[in-house]
């Protein structure tokens, strides 16, 4: 019975310090060997919903970007978040060429982009993922094993001193 019950609390302990190694997305966090990038993310609204493109820039090199045409509306210049060196072009010219110095955003702004972004609404449905149920359920078993090997042990040795 000592024996089971020690194999039990080891296999529960091992277990508890596995549970780090479930985590997700492991291939978005850039290698410390690899060739430092920028995050270069694009958003136009030239349509009802929003376009995203998501481009990573070596450190030094240049990138160059086009605000697509559009039907309904006249490009009105880009809006860039973070820092940057213009190449070429200007922001309220299409296309641009860039440096980036940071990762950034850039926005391609329409005349029609305030409403279309106030009516188009967010109902959720674009929402990563943010947690795991399992987990929940691992760390609950996890918990009951690790009470249950606690109770026996305290019993054990108040059954020795009496």
């Amino acid at each position: 019975m000592r024996k089971l019950f020690a194999v039990l609390m080891s296999l529960c302990l091992v277990l508890s310090f596995c549970v780090c190694a479930f985590a997700t997305e492991a291939s978005s966090i850039q290698s410390p060997t690899d060739q430092p990038v920028y995050s270069v993310e694009f958003i136009s609204y030239d349509t009802d919903k929003p376009n995203s493109s998501v481009y990573t820039v070596p450190v030094g090199d240049t990138i160059e970007i086009a605000a697509p045409d559009s039907k309904d509306s006249d490009f009105t210049g880009f809006t860039i978040e973070g820092e940057y060196e213009i190449v070429s072009g200007g922001l309220n010219n299409s296309p641009i060429v860039i440096r980036p110095l940071s990762d950034i955003i850039i926005i391609a702004n329409y005349s029609n982009m305030e409403t279309t972004a106030s009516s188009s609404g967010d109902n959720g449905n674009d929402s990563p993922q943010t947690g795991d149920g399992q987990m929940i359920f691992l760390i609950a078993v996890a918990a009951a094993v690790a009470i249950i090997g606690i109770t026996l042990a305290t019993k054990k040795l108040h059954g020795k001193k009496n």
